[in-house]
């Protein structure tokens, strides 16, 4: 049997978009926006950005936020918040976000092994996940799986979700592999002879994320 997701009074999915500052949550807000006749924002999560918090926030009458970052709990732009917005700080409070009874989906757009437990937690508490976080799956997905629901959780961010759209209206037994090619990271556009001469340096030299040298000693940066 599938899952049956659960909708708001008036019809309209209500959502909690977690990481809503990010690459995939400003997407997903932006889409929020256009579908305003479908869809509630109805909880918002960041890790620090407070600002584009309170902003968000005031734009979509979000009734509960969190912050989970509690070095930035007491930002003094919290204050501007719409009144009667209730405020959480600290991991716990993400996940209390997904547990809320008006979440029917949460979107885990939250960077790292951090949107495990949201993730746990949205799948416990019956709510459709939406998952952009795929280190929940990687660190975690034999604690995931086994909660989710068929057509429970639907993948959101690049690769699981083209693979997700692959199978949609087919039958995967007619597939024999998916094949995922990459971006080619710091290698892209080298041929062959220099791909030779490479370094693991250069393998590390993501163009997205910067890499410092470290001795052996030195901690793994947090």
């Amino acid at each position: 049997m599938s899952f049956q997701t659960t909708y708001g009074p008036d019809g309209r999915l209500r959502v909690a978009i977690l990481g809503c500052t990010g690459s995939i949550g400003t997407q997903a807000l932006d889409v929020c926006r256009q579908h305003a006749d479908r869809l509630q924002v109805t909880a918002l999560s960041v890790n620090s950005s407070t600002s584009e918090l309170v902003a968000a926030a005031r734009e979509f009458s979000v009734p509960a936020v969190a912050v989970a970052d509690v070095a930035h709990g007491d930002d003094a732009v919290l204050q501007e918040l719409p009144e009667g917005t209730k405020l959480g700080v600290g991991a716990q409070a993400v996940c209390e976000l997904a547990r809320r009874d008006d979440v029917d989906c949460v979107l885990v757009a939250i960077v790292g092994a951090a949107g495990l437990e949201a993730s746990h937690a949205a799948l416990t508490s019956n709510k459709r996940l939406a998952l952009a976080n795929k280190e929940s799956l990687v660190v975690g997905g034999d604690l995931l799986m086994p909660l989710a629901q068929p057509g429970q959780l639907i993948p959101v961010d690049s690769e699981h979700s083209a693979i997700y759209q692959c199978y949609l209206g087919e039958n995967p037994r007619e597939a024999h592999c998916i094949w995922l090619t990459c971006s080619g990271g710091p290698f892209f556009g080298r041929t062959r002879g220099e791909l030779d001469r490479v370094t693991r340096a250069d393998a590390l030299a993501h163009p997205t994320w910067p890499w410092v040298p470290r001795s052996p000693s030195t901690p793994p940066p947090s």
